[in-house]
């Protein structure tokens, strides 16, 4: 009887304590602000843009390659590409491009400085194949060009030929082009086109070789 008792005691006690095992606490849900606190801003404004992005397009040693690689046609499609864009577009000529093939020999270069018009190059460097056609020829062709030819080192009895750079504005910012040709032009192009009646060297290129020329 006792152990009947006993085991029905054991029984009840272990219904309460899983009964109590089985019961959630639950807790007062935490308060959430409506709104942030305030916060006092102390970070400095940025700085505004010194303007947009410029884009240089350039040629070198073209040599009347009207249709090599893209040519002067892909060329043209490059830069009214970025221009359709709203983009600012620069195209600059460094130097040996009216010399090499049928088309310059045949217009003495004319063609190529109305192809390089009509594109709308903004400044070119003359390169030792400029002069191929004489002194003469390529003042003209400098007069023909709807762009300016500069050359800091160019000179004609001491005083520059051409300006010594250009200061171009594009996208909000001045970009100045400074023109060097190479000193070597007097040999590498024709020396009787540099030299007067008399066989002296009138236009040179600061070839001297410490540089203090220039």
């Amino acid at each position: 009887m006792k152990t009947k008792l006993l085991a029905f005691l054991l029984a009840l006690a272990m219904i309460f304590a899983l009964a109590g095992c089985g019961t959630q606490q639950t807790e007062e849900p935490a308060q959430t602000p409506t709104s942030a606190p305030a916060v006092e801003d102390t970070a400095e404004p940025a700085a505004e843009p010194a303007g947009e992005d410029v884009f240089v397009l350039y040629t070198n040693d073209a040599h009347c390659g009207v249709n090599d690689g893209v040519g002067y046609t892909g060329l043209a499609a490059v830069k009214n590409a970025l221009e359709s864009q709203g983009k600012t577009v620069l195209l600059v000529d460094n130097g040996d491009a009216i010399q090499g093939d049928t088309i310059g020999t045949l217009s003495k270069g004319e063609y190529i400085i109305d192809i390089m018009n009509e594109i709308g190059y903004d400044v070119a460097i003359p390169g030792n194949h400029e002069f191929d056609y004489g002194m003469e020829q390529f003042l003209a062709l400098t007069e023909m060009a709807e762009f300016p030819y500069v050359s800091a080192n160019f000179l004609y009895q001491g005083e520059a030929v051409l300006e010594p750079y250009t200061i171009l504005e594009a996208g909000g910012v001045k970009i100045a082009f400074v023109g060097i040709s190479t000193p070597k032009t007097v040999t590498t192009s024709t020396p009787a086109y540099f030299q007067n009646e008399a066989g002296e060297f009138v236009y040179t290129f600061c070839q001297d070789e410490t540089g203090e020329a220039l």
